[in-house]
């Protein structure tokens, strides 16, 4: 039954957008060489393209588009796996699919790992893409979306912001940055140096499990910061008290996130995270700045949270089936404050996994 409510559902969706998906098979996709799921799934970017080509305004020119894409993208010049973007959008307003959902594209390096690239045929430097493209852009964004295949705080980016290109155009890019959910940024980590780090007191093990299979939160039971300089402050009060305090080597936590967006490096991905209690030779831990027992951190703290893990992820320092955890689940503590707990429940790869089983 309930299957039957999903499709009913996909269905409504589909046609209060007026989506039109035409399959790999329909435009006659030449079969991939090889194919690779995203490792960061449901994604957490939609990067946005241009082709610098003609633009195409009806479904057989559009279908021979797309073949001269996926020809040059396999081609000799690139020798790709297949055409480099998920899906393609013709001024006819139709989208093509090209490596589809769930599979890793070839059109943003930086991001390939945790995005869908969606490119509109045309060239929109001068002009924007017409209103059929622009509506089917936003309503497979949409459908992504509502089928678990984009995530719901997704970051909406065009090329040129992860790239060294002028890519989607002028006049496109414009347009995107008013559609909801643009971001000016991706992840930013002020490295220690940048924040001006005390050196370590001794050097710190190296994580023995890599990558890292845990992921522990925390808060920093602190006063918030919302500014690049006040966050600063608060990192090397951090360290002082873990140096000075504790007697630790170093600041505990792998890294420290602020309510300004910003993600502080600590030790690093590959040392030893260093809390009571913890399995530390296989723990990756994040600080957010500020106490949160009767409120969480803002957006854009969270947000920062979700992509510096999808990084670890996507670069090899966060096993993919990670157990994410909240301090508390090892040691005798409301870290990290019953607010922000609540809301690391409800993420992807939660644990309930606790002291009781941790060896």
């Amino acid at each position: 039954m309930l299957s039957k409510v999903l499709v009913f559902a996909v269905i409504c969706f589909a046609a209060a957008h007026s989506l039109t998906i035409v399959s790999r098979s329909e435009w006659g996709a030449k079969p991939p060489k090889k194919v690779t799921n995203l490792p960061t799934n449901p994604p957490s970017h939609v990067v946005v393209h241009h082709a610098s080509s003609p633009s195409c305004y009806s479904k057989a020119d559009c279908i021979k588009r797309v073949k001269s894409f996926q020809d040059y993208h396999m081609g000799p010049d690139n020798s790709w796996d297949d055409i480099g973007y998920n899906f393609v959008v013709g001024e006819d307003g139709n989208v093509y699919e090209g490596r589809g959902w769930g599979k890793q594209g070839a059109h943003a390096k930086p991001l390939n790992s945790k995005s869908i690239g969606i490119c509109v045929a045309g060239t929109f430097n001068g002009a924007a893409p017409n209103a059929a493209a622009q509506k089917a852009v936003k309503d497979l964004i949409a459908y992504g979306v509502s089928n678990g295949k984009i995530q719901k705080g997704y970051k909406l980016v065009g090329h040129r912001q992860v790239d060294n290109t002028d890519c989607p155009g002028t006049a496109f890019y414009n347009v995107i940055k008013g559609w909801p959910q643009w971001t000016a940024k991706s992840l930013n980590i002020i490295s220690r140096s940048g924040w001006g780090a005390r050196p370590p007191v001794w050097d710190s093990p190296n994580q023995v499990i890599k990558p890292a299979s845990f992921v522990n939160i925390h808060h920093g039971k602190s006063s918030s910061c919302y500014d690049k300089t006040s966050c600063i402050s608060k990192v090397r009060s951090y360290q002082n008290e873990h140096i000075d305090g504790k007697g630790w080597s170093d600041i505990g936590y792998n890294f420290v996130v602020g309510e300004d967006g910003n993600v502080y490096e600590g030790r690093g991905w590959d040392k030893n995270e260093i809390s009571p209690n913890l399995p530390n030779s296989k723990t990756i831990g994040i600080c957010v700045i500020g106490t949160f027992n009767n409120g969480a951190p803002n957006v854009k703290a969270l947000n920062a949270i979700k992509e510096l893990m999808s990084s670890g992820v996507a670069n090899g320092k966060i096993a993919a089936n990670y157990r994410l955890i909240g301090h508390r689940q090892f040691d005798s503590t409301d870290c990290p404050g019953d607010a922000l707990f609540k809301i690391i429940k409800g993420w992807p790869h939660w644990s309930p996994y606790s002291l009781r089983n941790a060896h």
